[in-house]
């Protein structure tokens, strides 16, 4: 006994359904369609994904807007600067390869440095005497200076700033 695939009723011999009215013939000249499964759906995102990556480098582009396509990023002069009226501090400071400096010091001192950009540079100064004031700055060559300044024995300045 054969039945209707689409509404169930009996349908031995026949090639219309008499309940539905729907043939029960497949039509040859109209291919079936074949859903993709999840597996091949992440397969085809998966690739695609990789595709656009790899185009994306090959352009050369660097990922980050601020720096034009196939340029690399221009590092910036950055200087510490630690004034005030105390003889001697002990300064604490990002180098230019982002790692962290120590050392002893006269007041006043400089240094400069060349920065990437989105490095985060930090300078703090201690006070070695009874008295004085420390001021420390961060100036980055187009972005201006921050400041910091304390007063009194043995107290720390600090201030940080992130490159451009």
């Amino acid at each position: 006994m054969t039945f209707c695939q689409h509404c169930g009723a009996s349908v031995d011999g026949l090639k219309f359904c008499g309940q539905c009215g729907r043939s029960l013939q497949e039509d040859a000249a109209t291919p079936k369609k074949k859903s993709l499964s999840f597996a091949d759906g992440c397969l085809l995102t998966f690739a695609a994904v990789v595709l656009l990556a790899m185009l994306g480098a090959w352009l050369g582009g660097s990922g980050d807007p601020a720096v034009p396509s196939g340029q690399p990023p221009i590092a910036r002069k950055a200087w510490y600067f630690v004034s005030g009226t105390a003889d001697l501090a002990h300064v604490t400071y990002t180098n230019g390869t982002g790692g962290t400096e120590q050392r002893d010091i006269g007041v006043p001192w400089t240094t400069e440095i060349s920065a990437a950009p989105r490095t985060h540079l930090y300078i703090s100064a201690q006070n070695k005497s009874d008295t004085g004031t420390v001021i420390v700055e961060i100036y980055i060559e187009g972005q201006g200076k921050k400041q910091a300044e304390s007063s009194g024995a043995y107290v720390i300045a600090q201030t940080a700033a992130t490159v451009n």
